[in-house]
């Protein structure tokens, strides 16, 4: 492809950012099969302050071989998200039960990850376990409005 990527580098993150959201898309669009999907919310910040144009990810890590679609959301100005299903035709909510979450900081400007073409190292404001997946979240049945990540 003529895409030069190191593991560690921005455009790394973004080529896997792209694509496991593609990855779920095709995942949460087959077969007829239901989930049960319940409304999430919350707020992302760092030092207790908001943190703004953050892709927010839910991935369903539930025992079966198809646990459902992912979700996602972006942080607005005071740092909350509602998510989204990612399929077809997107709904409000995640699907009930256990997820890994990630966080990836968009640039303002373009909506992407911020690019280091420059020259100029991205600065990330958040630290790496927000990229890495290892943070986890439980959607209840009835939903929530305390999807909250403190870093």
């Amino acid at each position: 492809l003529g895409i030069s990527l190191s593991v560690g580098s921005s455009r790394f993150a973004a080529f896997i950012a792209i694509l496991a959201v593609s990855c779920l898309a095709t995942m949460g669009c087959g077969g007829g099969a239901s989930y049960d999907v319940a409304p999430v919310s919350g707020k992302v910040t760092l030092g207790g302050e908001p943190v703004a144009n953050v892709l927010v990810t839910f991935q369903p890590t539930g025992g079966t071989e198809d646990p459902g679609p992912g979700s996602s959301a972006k942080t607005g100005a005071d740092g909350s998200f509602t998510l989204n299903l990612i399929a077809a035709e997107p709904k409000p909510g995640a699907v009930v039960g256990s997820h890994k979450v990630t966080f990836v900081e968009q640039s303002e400007s373009t909506g992407g990850e911020e690019d280091d073409s420059g020259g100029e190292p991205v600065v990330y404001k958040l630290p790496e376990s927000a990229r890495d997946g290892s943070k986890t979240f439980d959607v209840p049945a009835d939903g929530t409005s305390a999807a909250n990540f403190e870093f």
